[in-house]
């Protein structure tokens, strides 16, 4: 097997819970489209409205073949909405 011409890319994914964070990376990753995940919980600060707020995100970051992108979107969307 050649890795020469292999892209691969970071993906990170946010999400307003744990639980979805998880359900992210769990069918990810029993899917093989990532190798693992780290998730990871912070602070998130954004313009909205006319003032900053301030939100806790998790973020799934994860490395995979650049070839698994439209797919990973693909599961994502259909647990998120």
């Amino acid at each position: 097997m050649s890795f020469a011409n292999t892209e691969y890319c970071q993906v990170i994914i946010s999400a307003p819970s744990r639980e979805e964070a998880s359900a992210f990376a769990d069918k990810l990753v029993s899917s093989r489209l990532i190798a693992g995940s780290l998730i990871i919980e912070g602070a998130s600060r954004y313009w909205w409205a006319g003032e900053i707020v301030e939100k806790t995100y998790w973020n799934v970051q994860a490395f995979t073949l650049i070839r698994n992108k439209d797919n990973i979107i693909k599961v994502i969307e259909a647990i998120a909405l």
